[in-house]
């Protein structure tokens, strides 16, 4: 079954419109600090997943030699794989559908910039980045979605608590011995 680009789009702003974002806004920038958003209808789930760049990377800005892009690649290829960082129950059946990595370089007080844009000269802008991952899933058992394991500790030791949100539940704050988001 093929999810329409319409509902997609339509879920994608459902995501950015719940009060989860409104408790803790999505352009927080914290070192140690990741966020995953998971929102699910009917059979898609779209999860939603920033960190700062230092967690991931190692340094906290944008690439600026070939060994920090190469990193950089190596990252969102991993990232690629949905199993790489977290564990949705099999039983779920949910597939991945499409992927988006992204960087924002971020300004001390004012929150990310826009969305970077291939060929672009950011290096002046941004204090520090974040990583951005938007994932879409459609699921053949949506009932089987209660909960997921978080292992972006195991991938990325720096990280040292994931806020977890989910339409309808407080934000979870998990950590590397407590990575379970229960989603319903």
């Amino acid at each position: 079954m093929r999810i329409s680009t319409t509902g997609s789009i339509s879920l994608a702003a459902a995501l950015l419109a719940t009060s989860v974002y409104a408790q803790n806004p999505p352009n927080t920038h914290t070192h140690g600090t990741s966020t995953v958003q998971l929102v699910q209808r009917n059979q898609e789930l779209v999860i939603y997943v920033r960190s700062p760049g230092v967690d991931m990377l190692g340094v906290g800005r944008l690439p600026i030699n070939m060994e920090e892009q190469t990193k950089l690649s190596q990252v969102e290829d991993n990232m690629r794989n949905p199993a790489f960082w977290i564990d949705l129950p099999a039983a779920a059946g949910c597939n991945m559908t499409r992927y988006y990595p992204s960087q924002h370089p971020v300004i001390a007080g004012r929150g990310a910039l826009q969305e970077m844009s291939p060929g672009k000269d950011y290096s002046d802008k941004g204090e520090h980045m974040d990583l951005n991952f938007t994932y879409h899933f459609h699921c053949a058992n949506p009932g089987a979605l209660d909960s997921a394991r978080i292992k972006l500790f195991d991938q990325f030791p720096s990280i040292q608590t994931v806020n977890a949100k989910v339409p309808g539940h407080p934000v979870q704050a998990l950590s590397a011995s407590s990575n379970m988001v229960q989603l319903r």
